[in-house]
């Protein structure tokens, strides 16, 4: 049947509806979105608790029209290997039609142990019915069990009105915008099926599209005719060296969905020598895996104008100091997530942002592990400005004697409605927000080793420290 319509009152009997109906009608209400609610309660956010379970925080999600809610923290029993092996155990928000009475609950998937030194892989998921939200890779070191946590959270996309923002530095950027970034966002939405190069994608011909490694490589050493890149569907793996958009005269970077630039041994991936001050240039929709071959890798930086953009990087491991970001140095950022992280001998950092300006919808990880005597230190945000309704969390590991620190949000100014959180592992301090100023409506996680708040105030001064009052900036 082509045509449908809900909902009226049945007359003997028709029309009737069931629950997949109903399911069907909100789908589309949500713009067929799915994934985690950002921005209600604790949107989901997995830990663990050190005695072989994983700990799923409250929040709200949505898959295929079917809702998820989670009132209080809710504890899952991982699968633990056995003494010499490391496995990963898969968190998931799934609708399970086949239960009776069908329900939408968490569970855990475990995949295939390995030998530690191994690479474990995690069990698969089912595209129709599971929302990721975790990997935690468990090992086993003669009896001793140690644990990683890796966000995976998917976000539903949301809808900000600039009305209930005011005037703020929000409705600045909006306007300045202008018909330039903005138009080629909006038509982002149009969907295509791009066969060649000159195929007409957001009012433009596309002059360069990676679709193989030999493509991704000969882009490294082009200073000419790629202008607009189109990332194919797929992974390309790029084994030494980043990508310099300035020399190569890159001005617009799309993906496809599916697509990712695998950067093997490099300390940038995406990155400009300064920063573009023109609307033509943007990137959306890409994603960017970098393992650096330096003690300090970045995987986007110096960019601007992202959009549905991610960024998973690793320092150098093993390296006296070893710093991951994810988006360093970049400005007008919307829905874009990113993670880094660094294992040290000394000290070992991890930056989802860093330096970063102008952040819409994002999510920043930082992990950093301090091995031997090494310190750690995590952040989520660092030293960022202009925040709106981003989530930042840092979580900080010793294997040794050091002490980690981690942060949500450190040294950032003006956010409002971000949600924060600081966890050590180990030995240390965590805090969802630490030296943050002009901040309002903020919440921070309650769960934070140390402090939800530490020396962050309401307003540019330091008379006004973050509180559930008004003068304290309605900061929970």
């Amino acid at each position: 049947m082509a045509e449908t319509s809900q909902f009226f009152t049945a007359v003997t009997g028709s029309p009737s509806y069931n629950g997949s109906d109903f399911a069907a009608w909100m789908y589309n209400r949500l713009f067929r979105k799915n994934g985690v609610l950002k921005g209600l309660d604790n949107a989901l956010a997995v830990t663990f608790d050190g005695s072989g379970n994983a700990l799923v925080a409250t929040g709200c999600a949505t898959k295929n029209g079917y809702g998820y809610q989670n009132s209080a923290v809710l504890t899952k029993a991982l699968t633990l290997p056995t003494a010499g092996f490391t496995n990963i155990n898969t968190v998931i928000i799934r609708v399970d039609g086949t239960a009776s009475p069908n329900l939408v609950h968490a569970v855990v998937l475990v995949g295939t142990s390995v030998a530690i030194g191994g690479t474990p892989t995690a069990p698969a998921l089912t595209a129709g019915s599971d929302i990721y939200l975790a990997d935690i890779q468990c090992t086993n070191t003669a009896g001793t069990y140690s644990y990683v946590a890796t966000d995976k959270r998917a976000y539903a996309a949301t809808i900000v009105h600039d009305t209930d923002l005011g005037t703020g530095w929000f409705s600045t950027l909006i306007t300045a915008i202008g018909t330039g970034w903005a138009a080629a966002l909006a038509a982002g939405s149009a969907s295509f099926n791009a066969t060649t190069a000159t195929t007409a994608l957001y009012g433009m011909n596309f002059d360069y599209v990676i679709d193989s490694n030999a493509k991704f490589l000969a882009w490294q050493s082009k200073t000419s005719g790629c202008e607009k890149v189109l990332v194919r569907q797929g992974s390309w793996t790029l084994a030494t060296g980043g990508i310099p958009l300035t020399t190569t005269g890159t001005k617009v970077v799309i993906g496809e969905s599916g697509s990712n630039l695998v950067f093997s041994a490099s300390d940038k991936g995406l990155y400009y020598s300064t920063i573009p001050d023109s609307l033509d240039y943007y990137i959306r929709d890409v994603t960017v895996t970098l393992t650096s071959n330096a003690s300090t890798g970045f995987g986007f930086n110096a960019c601007t104008n992202l959009t549905n953009c991610k960024s998973d990087t690793i320092g150098l491991s093993g390296s006296s100091y070893s710093n991951g970001y994810g988006f360093s140095n970049c400005t007008n950022l919307i829905n874009c997530a990113g993670y880094g992280s660094g294992t040290g001998t000394i000290q070992g950092y991890g930056y989802g942002f860093s330096n970063c300006t102008n952040l819409i919808n994002c999510a920043g990880y930082g992990f950093g592990t301090g091995t031997g005597t090494g310190n750690s230190f995590s952040y989520g945000y660092y030293t960022c400005k202009n925040l709106l309704n981003c989530e930042g969390s840092g979580q900080a590991a010793v294997s040794g004697t050091g002490f980690g620190s981690a942060y949500g949000f450190d040294a950032c100014t003006s956010l409002t409605s971000c949600f924060g959180d600081g966890y050590a592992v180990a030995t240390g301090v965590g805090y969802g927000f630490h030296a943050c100023k002009k901040m309002q409506q903020n919440k921070a996680r309650s769960a934070s080793t140390t402090a939800t708040y530490n020396v962050s105030y309401a307003d540019s001064g330091t008379a006004n420290l973050c509180a559930d009052t008004a003068a304290g900036g309605y900061n929970s």
